[in-house]
């Protein structure tokens, strides 16, 4: 057991080092970003990493803060990411071939 706590330990000061590193580029950060990535960060998630899958074009993920706000950008503009004249939004909803849309 006591090998864990020193993980932890490890951990955590590993994470709150990164933190200080990441906040240190990030110099808009808002004071609900900032609140958000804490909490995140205290779940012993990287600051590197975020819990909506959302990925660079290497397949990357994004960090917590560019996450964020990529999210919240497709949520108050989704015609920016979504069409429905798109060839392949229309081939899921009305396939008239068998092939895929990519």
């Amino acid at each position: 057991m006591k090998r864990s706590n020193v993980l932890d330990k490890e951990l955590r000061d590993l994470l709150r080092k990164e933190l200080k590193e990441y906040e240190q580029t990030i110099t808009d950060l808002t004071p609900d970003e900032h609140k958000e990535l804490r909490e995140w960060i205290k779940k012993g998630r990287s600051v590197y990493d975020n819990p909506w899958y959302v990925s660079m074009g290497n397949g990357w993920p994004m960090d917590y803060i560019k996450a964020s706000r990529t999210i919240d950008e497709i949520l108050s503009n989704p015609d920016l990411y979504y069409s429905e004249d798109s060839t392949a939004s229309g081939a899921y909803e009305n396939p008239t071939t068998d092939d895929l849309p990519f």
